[in-house]
């Protein structure tokens, strides 16, 4: 049973006020002192030749076949290609070598 306090509460009520309190107390000790973090330094953005900006991308190269006839080809010859993504070294050379007398 809890004990009557001189202010009429009851001791359970001032128990946990202080242990409140205390854990409040232990968490401050505790607690890690906060980092200071220097601030960054800005980072300068490399641009893509042929672009005027950051956000902009550069036009596609004009001279040379486009991936899709070089796709085409390397099917109809028996060239094994993806269907996307950047074209093998090697089929592009197998492509120039069958168009270098056209």
């Amino acid at each position: 049973m809890p004990k009557a306090t001189a202010d009429g509460g009851s001791s359970n009520v001032w128990e946990a006020q202080e242990a409140a309190e205390s854990v409040a107390v232990e968490a401050e000790a505790v607690a890690p002192e906060p980092q200071v973090v220097p601030e960054a330094e800005p980072v300068e953005e490399e641009v893509a030749e042929g672009a005027t900006g950051p956000d902009e991308v550069p036009e596609q190269a004009t001279d040379g076949p486009k991936a899709a006839e070089v796709r085409a080809w390397a099917r109809e010859n028996g060239v094994e290609v993806s269907d996307r993504g950047v074209i093998s070294d090697s089929v592009m050379a197998l492509y120039a070598e069958a168009h270098k007398e056209q």
